[in-house]
């Protein structure tokens, strides 16, 4: 045999495609599985900032109004939701626009990849 079962893509189980869902990745472009476990890491993450967000403006509106009202926790869960889906949309879309050159070198002096367009050639110096 050829090895041809590792060519296969990762088919990862249904909560933990819910998981990359939180995280805002693409489950079909997860292929192994220890790209799964750090994707659904970050889902778990993203989740847990909106529960602790709800929990917090629940517990704040208690302090405040000295009792939880059932609007107040809608108002809390509606507050969790609010961050959760604007952490999803930070990850969901990473565009940071250019780099300049000495994120470029500090890239380069970590042992990062190169950035693509530090890989062009310098203009002559003459």
């Amino acid at each position: 045999m050829s090895g041809s079962a590792s060519s296969a893509p990762y088919r990862a189980p249904a909560v933990t495609r819910f998981w990359f869902w939180c995280g805002a990745f693409d489950h079909r472009l997860i292929t192994t599985p220890v790209e799964a476990i750090r994707a659904a890491q970050v889902g778990m993450l993203v989740f847990l900032v909106g529960v602790i967000a709800s929990v917090t403006f629940g517990l704040y509106a208690t302090v405040v109004h000295g009792r939880l009202t059932p609007l107040t926790a809608c108002f809390a869960v509606l507050w969790g939701i609010v961050v959760f889906c604007i952490d999803r949309s930070i990850l969901g879309d990473p565009h940071y626009g250019d780099l300049t050159e000495a994120e470029r070198a500090g890239d380069a002096a970590a042992g990062g990849p190169p950035c693509p367009r530090s890989a062009a050639p310098s203009p002559p110096t003459g």
